[in-house]
């Protein structure tokens, strides 16, 4: 599947080469601490399924661990940077939600949402360089 960075004017991968340097580096992170992308993709979830519900009533904690600070639509909208991304047999719908949560204990923020969900569970892909990129290990020390 080819990868467009330029789908997104935030791009996805920042300074790095290539999209298989990001997904090797965060798979060898996982390796070294039993994660997995799946279990980040479901926390993602959680947070964002949370924070859709509770939206009227944020800043929130979701647990002891992080609150979810705030939750946003945008106008515009992210389509996959995987070209012909076709999950389960059904085009992914765009994403135009935004995330803010906050690790409780160390004040680390990080956006989220339904996309970079996506990106963890289907193409193994956690951005970089940007409001949403995070490392494997920052995810799981911050937000898991």
């Amino acid at each position: 599947m080819l990868f467009d960075n330029k789908s997104s004017t935030l791009g996805f991968i920042g300074n790095y080469t290539s999209v298989d340097e990001v997904v090797e580096l965060d798979k060898m992170e996982l390796q070294e601490i039993s994660g997995s992308f799946e279990a980040i993709a479901g926390r993602m979830r959680e947070i964002v399924e949370f924070a859709m519900k509770n939206s009227r009533y944020l800043p929130k904690k979701i647990d002891n661990k992080i609150e979810v600070f705030n939750y946003v639509t945008t106008r515009g909208e992210q389509q996959c940077p995987f070209e012909g991304c076709d999950f389960e047999g059904r085009k992914i719908p765009a994403w135009n939600e935004n995330v803010l949560i906050i690790d409780l204990l160390t004040g680390k923020e990080l956006v989220i949402n339904s996309g970079t969900e996506h990106l963890a569970r289907v193409h193994n892909l956690l951005e970089k360089g940007n409001k949403y990129g995070v490392s494997a290990k920052e995810f799981y020390e911050h937000f898991m």
